[in-house]
């Protein structure tokens, strides 16, 4: 069953076993608004980290946040993908903070509204020197046609590089494609979204096995400081769910084919 934030009458809730691993008892954080507001935000940062822990270990099944709002309506009514539009001769597109964006997976573009190429992420690091982008000082991140002329021509196989809050696409779209549609479509990981105090039948958005775990480590964080004795007990819970969920999530694609090939090697 999926795990509510906050259930004082069936006592299910993150919060109500929050109340039963710190030994505060029945009511004592639910009860309490300071409480409840601490230990709001130890859930979300506890969230957070469960997600970064799924993300590591996941292989081709990728995690999105499953939970709901009232244990019917989902969460995340679209997928984690974002497009833009592509605007004549410019480079940099910021992503959105209402993104949440944690990860990109893939970065796909057209340059005229119909024939989609997936764009493949290099570093800059790749051209050595400043020298080689003409001697721009900003190392090309600016909108130069004549850079895109030189190294990214084209645009059947375009490039993108990652800066920051921004992605820059290699080559710039023209005037003359950009009247015909052209765009920018981004698959990513997005963060969880998170709980606030007055959330009561939101659920957690990952799988139930392991919904115990974001009581757990607020919990730990809280009797570390309040209840040591109590707190070595959970780092030992907290550490079996972890080393499970590690294991539990590349199991979850089974189709997935994996396959051992001869590395060749030149020795001339």
């Amino acid at each position: 069953m999926a795990m509510p934030f906050n259930d004082t009458t069936g006592l299910t809730g993150v919060i109500q076993q929050c109340e039963l691993k710190t030994g505060l008892g029945n009511g004592a954080i639910s009860g309490n608004a300071n409480l409840l507001a601490q230990f709001t935000a130890l859930v979300n940062q506890w969230y957070v980290k469960i997600v970064t822990i799924i993300i590591a270990a996941q292989t081709d099944w990728d995690w999105d946040d499953i939970g709901t709002l009232d244990g019917t309506s989902p969460t995340q009514t679209t997928y984690p993908i974002a497009t833009t539009p592509m605007v004549a001769a410019q480079r940099d597109y910021q992503f959105t903070a209402a993104l949440t964006l944690m990860k990109i997976k893939t970065i796909n573009v057209t340059y005229d509204g119909t024939n989609w190429y997936p764009a493949t992420e290099f570093d800059t690091g790749s051209f050595g020197n400043a020298t080689a982008w003409n001697g721009q000082g900003n190392i090309g991140f600016g909108n130069d046609l004549a850079l895109d002329a030189q190294y990214f021509s084209d645009i059947t196989t375009p490039y993108y590089k990652v800066m920051a809050n921004s992605v820059l696409i290699f080559p710039m779209a023209t005037a003359s494609q950009v009247t015909a549609g052209a765009q920018i479509r981004v698959e990513f990981t997005r963060e969880p979204s998170y709980f606030a105090t007055t959330d009561t039948t939101k659920t957690v958005g990952f799988d139930t096995a392991w919904h115990p775990l974001i009581a757990l480590g607020p919990s730990y964080d809280w009797t570390k400081v309040h209840a040591p004795s109590i707190s070595a007990s959970l780092a030992v819970d907290i550490a079996d769910f972890e080393a499970r969920m590690r294991e539990y999530y590349p199991m979850k694609d089974l189709g997935q084919i994996v396959y051992m090939a001869p590395l060749y090697k030149n020795f001339n």
